[in-house]
């Protein structure tokens, strides 16, 4: 998967303004895609193809969870009950888009897994919080963009 223009060219992936998450509302919450290079399938995952990003559709299902990090910089995704796709093994540090745009809104951190099956469930960090836009502005200043 690779983000297009409407000319079908190849584009960068944008940011999104601070505390974007937190303003969305109703069936907003709904529509996302996190890509990835990790395994496929479930039960059990098969190996990837090392050259091919997939991608999940997947919903946002709370923006403030404490089980990773300090909560405000973490959001929750989830595929259940099976929208089609999610993350599994070896998709951290791939984006969740939202919707069919190029703004990347989080990073895939981890994702739950249970007898070594990927449960569709996953933790990304949030691209909105102050901390994370600093970070990326000091690393685009420094080797630029």
């Amino acid at each position: 998967y690779y983000p297009l223009d409407g000319n079908g060219n190849v584009v960068f992936g944008t940011l999104p303004s601070l505390g974007f998450l937190e303003g969305l509302k109703g069936k907003d919450k709904n529509s996302f895609l996190s890509v990835g290079y990790g395994m496929q399938g479930t039960l059990p995952p098969f190996l990837q193809d090392d050259y091919l990003r997939y991608k999940g559709d997947v919903r946002m299902l709370e923006f403030t969870s404490f089980i990773s990090g300090k909560g405000y910089a973490s959001v929750k995704f989830s595929n259940n009950p099976g929208i089609g796709g999610g993350t599994c093994y070896g998709d951290s540090g791939g984006p969740t888009f939202y919707k069919d745009t190029t703004l990347i809104v989080a990073v895939t951190s981890f994702g739950w897994a249970k007898n070594n099956n990927c449960v569709g469930n996953d933790f990304s960090y949030r691209t909105d919080t102050q901390d994370a836009i600093n970070f990326i502005q000091g690393v685009l200043a420094e080797y630029g963009d």
